[in-house]
Formats: structure tokens, C-alpha cells, sequence
């Protein structure tokens, strides 16, 4: 069995083709720049280069695979575009892809808690995307809805230097959330890819933190581990929609991120739980783990 990692640089799939390598998989890593090619094929991986936005370069990058495979689709990022249409492309590049190599057995889809009725949003192109799989592809198909990545936090503390840090959120101190650290989503999407038997031939799986957390406990944490006091700030409207306007976004990205954050801080995007969906993975990297390397790699 192959496995293939599209995004295999990021976050999660770098972390994903270290976990399928360690278990002595053999693993193709699709991806779009060429001068990170070298470091996976020094890892033994295959290599192939191709964008989820070029039908052509990805159907070529799953063609004249001999033996079958299963394949690990990353969401899109497309947050400098209109993100809808984007999941529109991907989806249908991505199905055609697959059908074309005729020897896909699975496929892996990295969605979002949500995902399966929040048609508005951040979570509407993941909506877009596993209606698209789910309507054109007969193969398996497993996708993973994690929680809010505890990741999302590295880039919330302002001023770490100054006597008095201020930890910037979006949302309210006590708002009650779930999180999951990217290893943990990793270790479960490496699960459900190698895995021999799948719970149904569609398996939808939520991938939840060992609890939930505040950001008043993140606030809390990175008090006791840089030995200050901080100050909250929660972000409004208008400071998200300028924030991702100085990143780059689109109008409807950054719509769409006030939207679904809105929808968070009213507790609609929530699990759903056994038997609406097929299974419930809970990770074991703690808020306090996660915030000590976080921190220790910036050199606190």
C-alpha cells in the first residue's frame, strides 16, 4: 500500500509523513515547491510536484501508481482569494485526479468540526469540498473534523518582551473551547489511513483535545511558564477584518473568518458526538505541554 500527503510541508503533513515513515510506510508527498523536494526524498518518500489548483499537475501526481493507494487531501488555503470557489476547484481537481488513477482505495480528507451543516463561513468551503468527495467518488472516504488547533495561539502573544505581555484572542476569557494540538491531528489522520478496516465506507471522525480550555486557562498557562502577569484583549469585528486585510485576505476571507468566529463565541460550531458521527478521538497533548513548546522554542 502507498500512502500520499498533498501538503506534505505544512503543519500537519509534515508531521503526518514522519508518523506513516516511523510505522515503515512507503509515502509519496505531493506538493507545490520544488525546493523541498530534496529533505523528503532524503527521508526515502517519492516526490511529485503539484498544486490542488492544477487539475493536470495533480491527476499526474496520482497517475502510474501500480499498487493501491490511499491518499491524504489538506483543505485548501486560500485565503487571498475567494475561498468558496477555491474549494469548488480543489474538490473537483482533486475527485477527477483520483477517478483518472483508478487505483485510489481511500481518501483522507482534513475538514473542520462543523463541517457537516455549518454552510456559512470558514467551515463552508469544507462543506463544499466533502459534498463534491462524497458525490463524485465511490472510494472510502474519512473525514477528519478537528476542534480549534491549539497552534492558532503562537501568534496571540503581543509584546513577550515587555514587563506586562497582553494575550490577544478572539474570543471571550471564559468562552469554554475545545483544542487539539496538530500532533494529535496528525497521529489520528495516520490512524485512519493505515488502518485496515474503517468503522463505514464514509467515516466522519472529530478530533477533540484531552478537554476543553479558556483562553483565561491559556492566559494562565503562559503566566506560569514566563513568570509575568499579562493583560486579555479580545479581538472585535472591525480589528479581525483589519488583521486579516494586513495579511493579505480577501474581503470574503476575512468575512468569512468574523462570521464563523461569532458562530464559535455562540457555541454553534460544536461536537456532535457517537452515533451522529462514526467516532470521537480525544489527543493527549495538554494546553500546559503545548504552551511549553511553544514557548521554549521562542526562547523563554
Amino acid at each position: 500500500m502507498l500512502f500520499v500527503v498533498t501538503g506534505a510541508t505544512g503543519h500537519v503533513g509534515s508531521r503526518l509523513v514522519d508518523k506513516l515513515l516511523a510505522e515503515q510506510h512507503n509515502v509519496r508527498c505531493i506538493m507545490r515547491n520544488p525546493t523541498k523536494a530534496s529533505a523528503l526524498e532524503a527521508k526515502k518518500c517519492t516526490t511529485a510536484l503539484a498544486s490542488l489548483e492544477d487539475q493536470s499537475a495533480l491527476a499526474s501526481a496520482l497517475a502510474g501508481i501500480d499498487e493501491p493507494s490511499t491518499v491524504f487531501l489538506l483543505n485548501p488555503d486560500a485565503w487571498t482569494t475567494d475561498l468558496y470557489q477555491a474549494a469548488e476547484t480543489v474538490g473537483r481537481n482533486f475527485a477527477l485526479a483520483v477517478k483518472r488513477a483508478g487505483n485510489v482505495k481511500r481518501v483522507v480528507f482534513l475538514s473542520s468540526l462543523g463541517a457537516e451543516c455549518m454552510d456559512f463561513g470558514i467551515l463552508k468551503p469544507l462543506h463544499i469540498v466533502e459534498s463534491i468527495l462524497k458525490s463524485e467518488l465511490t472510494c472510502e472516504l474519512v473525514f477528519i473534523r478537528p476542534t480549534l488547533f491549539m497552534e492558532n495561539w503562537r501568534t496571540s502573544l503581543m509584546g513577550q518582551d515587555q514587563a506586562q505581555p497582553t494575550l490577544v484572542s478572539l474570543y471571550p476569557a471564559d468562552l469554554s473551547i475545545d483544542m487539539v494540538a496538530v500532533e494529535d491531528i496528525a497521529d489520528c489522520i495516520a490512524t485512519f489511513m493505515t488502518r485496515e478496516k474503517l468503522p463505514q465506507p464514509r467515516t466522519v471522525v472529530e478530533v477533540l483535545g484531552p478537554k476543553a480550555y479558556t483562553p483565561a486557562d491559556v492566559m494562565r498557562v503562559v503566566e506560569r511558564i514566563l513568570n509575568k502577569t499579562l493583560t486579555f484583549h479580545e479581538t472585535d469585528a472591525n480589528e479581525l477584518r483589519a488583521q486579516g486585510e494586513s495579511l493579505g485576505w480577501s474581503r470574503i476571507a476575512c468575512d468569512a473568518m468574523v462570521e464563523t468566529t461569532e458562530a464559535t463565541k455562540q457555541k454553534k460550531v460544536k461536537s456532535l458526538g457517537v452515533p451522529t458521527v462514526d467516532a470521537v478521538v480525544r489527543g493527549t497533548v495538554t494546553l500546559e505541554s503545548f504552551c511549553k513548546q511553544w514557548l521554549a522554542q521562542e526562547g523563554h
